[in-house]
């Protein structure tokens, strides 16, 4: 799929890596690009950068936790046609560590990283049939949904329910031409990770797998999700972007 002259709609967009993507989106020559985060403060901040490089952008505050408020976006008559839905919005579940997270917590977590996808793509699917477009839709889940982790086992559980989840969409790719792939992300410079022991610093767990590593760079994430884009012999795959040190 070519880029250029396309519409995209960008969950959890009002910063990190949905906020880098969106710049991305619109230097490849994406005509309009739909900025969703529930901070209507964040995304009106991802519009400006992506007016300045050239695409037309407006926000929506959305929490996509709501799945009214998220079916509502995808249906309406100002969102109109869409060409890509990166479905990018995700939290972690923080300190206190599990099992002594709050149900309260552990249930937002599910609303946001898994469930919100999951409909998520059900709404951009809906939303692809209805206007004729074959689509793509990319799904952010992570580099531990193959490899595990010890430190958030509900965010780890939610990210390989979307893997799994994206690696089962094969009827929208052969029936309808809407393809679902997803981007698996390692440790990557963004305000969530610097937010992991709360008060915006590192949990003291968070570092010691930092030092492990080579902290990713957004555009990298960008790069996986445009390779799966414009491949279009690609669906139900993933992109790993790793970040292993040399």
């Amino acid at each position: 799929m070519d880029i250029a002259g396309k519409r995209v709609l960008i969950t959890g967009a009002g910063s990190g890596i949905g906020r880098t993507v969106a710049r991305q989106f619109a230097e490849r020559g994406a005509a309009e690009i739909i900025i969703v985060d529930r901070l209507a403060e964040s995304a009106g901040e991802t519009v400006d950068i992506v007016r300045r490089h050239g695409a037309s952008a407006r926000a929506e505050a959305v929490d996509v936790a709501d799945a009214a408020a998220l079916e509502s976006l995808f249906s309406d008559e100002q969102t109109g046609a869409l060409d890509i839905v990166f479905n990018n919005a995700g939290i972690i579940t923080g300190e206190p560590r599990f099992p002594d997270n709050s149900i309260a917590r552990i249930q937002q977590v599910v609303a946001v990283n898994l469930t919100a996808v999951l409909i998520g793509t059900q709404f951009a699917a809906h939303n692809m049939r209805r206007n004729s477009r074959r689509g793509a839709i990319i799904n952010t889940a992570s580099n531990v949904a193959i490899s595990g982790g010890r430190n958030d086992p509900v965010y780890v559980g939610t990210k390989a329910g979307v893997l799994m989840f994206t690696r089962s969409c094969h009827d929208l790719a052969e029936q309808h031409g809407i393809r679902v792939n997803a981007v698996l992300p390692s440790i990557t410079d963004t305000p969530m990770l610097k937010a992991t022991g709360g008060g915006g610093t590192p949990a003291k767990w968070q570092q010691e797998a930092m030092s492990k590593v080579r902290i990713s760079r957004p555009e990298e994430i960008g790069n996986a999700v445009f390779r799966l884009v414009e491949d279009e012999s690609r669906y139900c795959d993933f992109e790993l972007v790793e970040n292993l040190k040399s």
